[in-house]
């Protein structure tokens, strides 16, 4: 009889034979090194073994190494990075790849500068010009003269490299080309300019016989075109295949091709056949007035039904309110009035005279009606001497200017002679 125990040895090696039955056959692969990088972060010998393993490709060659994590001490002394940002010590300045500016916090970011657009302009010592004093302020520049920079002297060396400007003139070398201005056409210098073809404008057309027509014989040999007949060219005919793709044109007519309507001279609207014109609206002249939802007025109701537009109320439409941002850069309108900007100008409705606010208004000269007369160093009389002072004009004596008593003694003494002669004749 049997034991219990050696049957239970026979009944284990039954199941591992089983067990061993139902494994999967090995994966074989040849021992060739050719490293691939797997999804699961492992390198695997080749792309066999990786697939054996069931991982997919994550790239060829070995995987990277893993990332040290990056520990650092709490210790707070703080470095400022090239990036802007402050860091508690340089070891989490390091954590974050970024390369260090100074030592310290960083400093705060600046109060961005606002001037006005009034256009003052002043030279820096770095050479630029700015548009005003605050432009030039808020650049940290000192000031160098009022008004634009002078521009800065090209100086050149003399090089005879010369080169050919879009202009068509040669310049010593690209750096007196660059001095002028002026973009290079290429190197070397320009070809002479061509003998300009000079005709007169009497016209006596001939054909050439690339088809196109020339004013007279003359224009014709400067085109170096060989002559096809006198008179103008025939019209190139029109020629079109029957394709029916009708498209419409800009004057609302439908062509079946593209062909036929560019033989019309006309442009292309958009594809298909035009739509059919709309019905005229035709409306009384009633001034029955209505504001419609798009803001603007109607003459009346039917106006508004024409325009396709829905009625907001009856009446005009209000006027819409003008809105301006507070910015101070004053302008004088048309009207002698300042504005704060050209927003507030133009919502006054008012025309910009210049610039900056407008000049002070004279102050009016105002005289008594005194006749006691001065004579000014113009050589004109004024009634007094308050209204000698309104035209600004220095005082020369008191009294009429002698160019006038004299031209009155004048018409007097011819009075009297004609009167004289009027009396004998009367005798």
């Amino acid at each position: 009889m049997m034991s219990s125990g050696r049957l239970l040895r026979i009944l284990a090696l039954l199941v591992l034979a089983s067990s061993v039955g139902a494994m999967p056959p090995p994966c074989p692969c040849q021992t060739i090194l050719d490293p691939v990088c797997g999804v699961d972060g492992n390198t695997y010998d080749n792309q066999c073994t990786l697939d054996c393993a069931g991982v997919a490709k994550a790239s060829d060659g070995e995987c990277p190494p893993a990332p040290v994590p990056c520990l650092c001490t709490r210790i707070y002394d703080p470095v400022c990075g090239v990036d802007g940002n402050s860091y508690g010590n340089p070891c989490t300045l390091d954590c974050a790849g970024v390369a260090k500016a100074s030592d310290g916090e960083c400093p705060p970011a600046p109060v961005p500068c606002l001037c006005s657009r009034i256009y003052d302009p002043v030279c820096g010592v770095d050479g630029n010009s700015y548009g005003n004093q605050c432009t030039l302020d808020c650049a940290g520049v000192a000031k160098a003269s009022d008004g634009e920079c002078p521009p800065a002297p090209c100086i050149c060396q003399l090089i005879n490299a010369p080169v050919c400007g879009v202009d068509g003139n040669t310049y010593d070398n690209e750096c007196t080309l660059d001095c002028a201005g002026v973009t290079k056409a290429s190197d070397g210098e320009c070809p002479p300019a061509p003998v300009p073809c000079l005709c007169s404008r009497i016209y006596d057309p001939v054909c050439g016989v690339d088809g196109n027509t020339y004013g007279n014989q003359c224009t014709l040999d400067c085109a170096e075109v060989a002559k096809a007949s006198d008179g103008e060219c025939p019209p190139a005919p029109c020629i079109c295949q029957l394709i029916n793709a009708p498209v419409c044109g800009e004057d609302g007519n439908t062509y079946d091709n593209e062909c036929t309507l560019d033989c019309a001279g006309v442009a292309k609207a958009s594809d298909g056949e035009c739509p059919p014109a709309p019905v005229p609206c035709i409306c009384q002249l009633i001034n029955d007035p209505v504001c419609g939802v798009d803001g603007n007025t109607y003459g009346n109701e039917c106006s508004l039904n024409c325009a396709g537009v829905a009625k907001a109320s009856d009446g005009e439409c209000p006027p819409a309110p003008c809105i301006c941002q507070l910015i101070n850069a004053p302008v004088c309108g048309v009207d002698g009035n300042t504005y704060d900007n050209e927003c507030t100008l133009d919502c006054a409705g008012v025309a910009k005279a210049s610039d900056g606010e407008c000049p002070p208004a004279p102050v009016p000269c105002i005289c008594q009606l005194i006749n006691d007369p001065v004579c000014g160093v113009d050589g004109n009389t004024y009634g007094n001497e308050c209204s000698l002072n309104c035209a600004g004009v220095a005082k020369s004596s008191d009294g009429e200017c002698e160019s006038l008593r004299r031209q009155r003694a004048n018409r007097f003494k011819n009075w009297v002679i004609k009167l004289v002669r009027k009396f004998k004749n009367a005798l």
